[in-house]
């Protein structure tokens, strides 16, 4: 303390005020952070936590394979061409020989229009295909590099027109065909058209129950006949024809 005339001066060193660690302060901090979350958690009405850091999950998987019944219709044919023997019919000096088709109106068969039992043979095989399908069939014009013989039929079924012949027996240019099965010695026949329709002889069983169904991989034997024209205006050696089993929707 200095006296100076009349004023006494008293010089006092300030005290320091007491320093807060570093940790305290963060603490602090950190507690009130804490607190607001508290606070505005509980003015929500949500329990208070602390997540733990994300991280990521875990997985794994199998493989699985579904396996379905077959879908598709399909028919298959033993064999993919045959030539038409058995021929007769026909009139001097046109008539048939035994491989060669005759005029007026000579017949030709492949396989034999006879009970089995009795020599009959049959020998295309239908095939059905995995699926159950009705089973339809037809026919086609027969030609050469000459020109063409027209399908008919006495009943102008399956979109080929009537036979124009003597007794609804085939006319110029035309011809007409029919396939044939056989079970327990009858024979079933079907005249083909230029569409296809139910093959009545595949689902043979017995007379009267003659339908086109068939089940998967059923199998049906038939042979096919041939009446031809009353005449022709080709002097070609040989014809061409076709017929065709379709399996379709029942």
């Amino acid at each position: 303390m200095l006296c100076l005339g009349n004023y006494t001066i008293r010089i006092e060193r300030g005290r320091r005020a007491p320093v807060t660690p570093y940790s305290s302060r963060h603490r602090g901090a950190r507690m009130a952070v804490l607190a607001s979350v508290a606070i505005a958690a509980a003015a929500i009405g949500a329990p208070v936590a602390f997540a733990a850091p994300v991280q990521a999950a875990g997985s794994g998987s199998t493989s699985l394979t579904i396996n379905v019944v077959p879908s598709t219709l399909s028919i298959s044919v033993s064999q993919g061409s045959e030539t038409f023997g058995n021929c007769q019919g026909g009139t001097a000096p046109t008539a048939s020989t035994t491989n060669a088709l005759g005029f007026p109106n000579g017949t030709c068969a492949v396989g034999t229009l006879s009970s089995l039992d009795s020599g009959g043979v049959v020998p295309i095989t239908i095939t059905n295909g995995a699926v159950a399908s009705d089973v339809d069939v037809n026919g086609s014009s027969a030609g050469n590099e000459g020109g063409n013989w027209g399908l008919c039929n006495p009943g102008g079924i399956g979109a080929a027109p009537t036979c124009s012949g003597t007794a609804t027996l085939p006319g110029s240019d035309q011809f007409e065909m029919q396939n044939f099965t056989d079970s327990d010695g009858s024979d079933i026949t079907e005249f083909l058209g230029l569409d296809p329709i139910c093959d009545q002889t595949f689902d043979y069983t017995s007379p009267g129950s003659n339908g086109c169904s068939a089940g998967a991989d059923e199998v049906q034997n038939e042979g096919v006949t041939l009446v031809g024209p009353q005449s022709t205006t080709d002097p070609g050696a040989s014809f061409t024809t076709s017929v065709t089993w379709t399996a379709v929707a029942q």
